[in-house]
């Protein structure tokens, strides 16, 4: 069975898309045994620093030598092995953090400074430092270790902490509370930042602007140190010329990022190679510590996937956020739409820590907790990172995610191929300098739908400073009502397509109508659509709607709210009605295979046991797909053994069932090749 597994895996690996299948992705490096016992198809996404080793697979190298009690002295060796074995294998570029172990005699040269000429902190317990974005020895020592990975045989390149000197603001601001030394302050931050300004204003524009009566003399470094301690909106209040200094290292570090990544895809070429480049970007930039915005998705046009640590953005201090309002599911759909292919997620190394503690001082279990996460990013075209370390004695906390890999990988035809939705709505994510606040109105508004069981979709529309234009009036006329999220700022482009797609018959629910000509709340006719103008207002520096006041309140009525409207304007329906959150269904149809697939997951999960409250008779009902579809129907799950036949019933335009039991997760298949045609 074992080498049944193993050929079959490493054929997989060798096939040019094999990202886009349903993979089982470990954090680490996994034992041979252990790597059985999770289905492994992706071995050790993270292989960062360690001991004294300057790899790319540093990690892995170090783990894979203690299993084994064998030495893995060089890249091609460690990665030769893995292969032969059958796993994708992964190489990291730590883009942000350093370490004397991997920079060894060019770390000092390499790492940014503070403002008195000390090596700024980024993990403190790691012992990494800041290493500066802003200079260019640090993009040829990034590519350089790139081409170690390639020429090893990676399959994966991952690019950890991408948003890189898109944190410096931030962690000048949270040094204070952390005791750590702030970054930004190198020659090359404050030279560079000097060139920004010049190139950017002229002499009297600095002058009137900002008080810099001579660029070339002036001190910058002082002026920036003077409001560190302040969060952003108090800090561009009190000294506007910071609000140049964050664009200045967002666009540098953007601009390094994207120059690596076609280096990288350059030189593989050239060794008639192919690189998967994916990147770790820390909860795609939602959570804003004080009110810091670290932009997580400007990579979008150049990543072929994202690989996330996340965090529920209305808890960011919260280590374990509770169920059922712990739904990632708006981030899950933004990831994959972003690149338009499969991510992968997992939880935060905060978070992480946090539950190894308390299994290990309280024997405090989370299989079901970790169990629900898993499944709910399968569902969403995602994979989720298994963080279980052998060194952590920790298998009984993912016990429940091995056995729910092994289902994944035995029904791996259900989740992947063609997965089109029912959706009549679709929120557009237009990414705009507005979006700083409008971020938490996405989140709120697409957890409202998830939990009120009505069928959407994401639309990356790009746009901003750093992205194409992606709204695509081919995909925008398949909806009846837009969603937009953000609608001040964004493309002239963006708002004719928006525009022409009410005029012809659709209809846009915004928070802002000054940027499509309208003033006032409200139904505005235009065409033969309408635009709804929805209340928004200011806040302590935040612009509020329903959406983002869901977000942070998670009171119900204001999910009832949105759910009222948006049936009230669309030919939208609920798969299943009164689940109270704690039960989503979501619905893919297959035309090819003339089947229809529905995923529940329970979030009825008490955090304090780890127990899940089983529901039972639930009743599903999903509109009858444009293709023919049998009236057979099965439920299958990773929580029993058996396959349960499922009666159908047809009711109009409809397809209902009673689901008789759902423990975690279950998967029911509609139609296939047996039984009758469902009229």
């Amino acid at each position: 069975m074992f080498l049944f597994f193993t050929i079959t895996s490493f054929l997989l690996s060798l096939e040019p898309d094999w990202y886009k299948k349903a993979q089982i992705y470990s954090i680490t490096v996994f034992s041979r045994e252990d790597s059985e016992n999770f289905g492994i198809t992706v071995n050790g996404l993270w292989n960062g620093y360690i001991g004294n080793t300057d790899s790319p697979f540093a990690f892995g190298r170090l783990l894979l030598s203690y299993y084994e009690n064998s030495k893995y002295d060089s890249d091609k060796k460690f990665v030769d092995e893995l292969r032969k074995r059958g796993y994708i294998v992964p190489a990291t570029i730590l883009t942000t953090q350093g370490h004397s172990s991997f920079q060894r005699t060019e770390f000092n040269k390499l790492s940014c400074k503070s403002f008195k000429g000390d090596l700024p902190d980024w993990d403190l317990k790691a012992g990494s430092k800041f290493m500066c974005s802003n200079n260019s020895r640090w993009l040829d020592w990034m590519v350089m270790h790139g081409k170690k990975a390639i020429d090893s045989g990676a399959d994966l390149i991952v690019l950890d902490e991408i948003q890189g000197g898109g944190f410096i603001p931030l962690y000048q601001w949270y040094s204070q509370y952390l005791g750590t030394k702030e970054p930004g302050f190198c020659e090359h931050c404050i030279s560079g930042f000097r060139n920004f300004l010049k190139n950017k204003y002229s002499s009297k524009e600095l002058k009137e602007f900002y008080e810099i009566s001579n660029i070339d003399s002036y001190d910058l470094k002082s002026r920036i140190y003077d409001t560190i301690d302040l969060k952003y909106f108090d800090r561009i209040k009190k000294d506007p010329l910071i609000e140049e200094y964050i664009e200045f290292n967002e666009e540098n570090n953007y601009y390094l990022k994207r120059f690596l990544v076609s280096k990288l895809k350059e030189y593989a070429e050239k060794k008639n190679k192919e690189i998967i480049i994916s990147a770790n970007s820390y909860s795609l930039g939602s959570v804003q510590l004080g009110d810091y915005w670290v932009k997580g998705l400007i990579f979008s046009d150049f990543l072929d996937f994202y690989t996330f640590e996340n965090h529920y953005a209305a808890k960011p201090i919260e280590k374990i956020v509770a169920y059922p309002r712990n739904k990632w599911i708006a981030w899950e759909k933004l990831a994959y739409n972003a690149t338009g292919e499969r991510f992968v997620s997992l939880i935060d190394t905060g978070t992480n820590e946090e539950i190894n503690r308390q299994f290990k001082e309280y024997s405090k279990n989370f299989s079901n907790y970790l169990y629900i996460r898993f499944m709910e990013v399968y569902i969403n075209r995602g994979a989720f990172g298994i963080y279980y370390g052998k060194f952590y004695e920790n298998f009984k906390l993912w016990e429940r995610c091995a056995n729910a890999a092994a289902f994944i990988k035995n029904h791996r035809y259900l989740y992947e191929g063609e997965q089109e939705t029912d959706s009549k709505i679709a929120i557009l994510f237009l990414y705009s300098e507005n979006l700083r606040s409008r971020y938490f109105s996405y989140l709120g508004l697409s957890q409202a739908l998830s939990e009120s069981n009505i069928a959407y979709d994401v639309i990356f529309g790009g746009g901003g400073k750093y992205l194409k234009d992606r709204v695509d009036p081919d995909i925008l006329k398949k909806y009846e009502l837009l969603i937009i999220p953000n609608s001040g700022n964004i493309l002239s482009s963006q708002i004719v397509k928006i525009k022409n797609f009410v005029k012809n018959g659709g209809k846009a629910i915004v928070f802002s109508g000054t940027s499509f000509g309208f003033s006032g709340k409200g139904e505005k006719k235009y065409g033969k659509g309408s635009f709804f103008i929805l209340d928004s207002w200011n806040y302590e520096n935040r612009v509020w709607d329903i959406g983002s006041l869901y977000f942070f309140s998670y009171e119900d009525k204001y999910r009832k709210a949105i759910k009222e409207l948006l049936l009230g304007l669309t030919d939208s329906y609920q798969f299943l009605k009164d689940a109270n959150r704690k039960i989503v269904a979501t619905v893919y149809f297959k035309a090819k295979k003339k089947m229809i697939i529905v995923h529940l997951l329970n979030y009825d999960h008490n955090i304090k046991t780890d127990v899940i409250s089983e529901k039972n008779g639930i009743e599903i009902r999903v509109r009858k797909p444009d293709f023919d579809v049998n009236n057979y129907a099965y439920l299958i799950s990773p929580d029993f053994n058996e396959k349960i036949i499922i009666k159908t019933r047809s009711e109009r335009d409809f397809i209902l069932l009673n689901v008789p039991i759902l423990k975690v997760y279950d998967l029911i298949v509609i139609g296939g090749k047996k039984g009758n045609i469902v009229r």
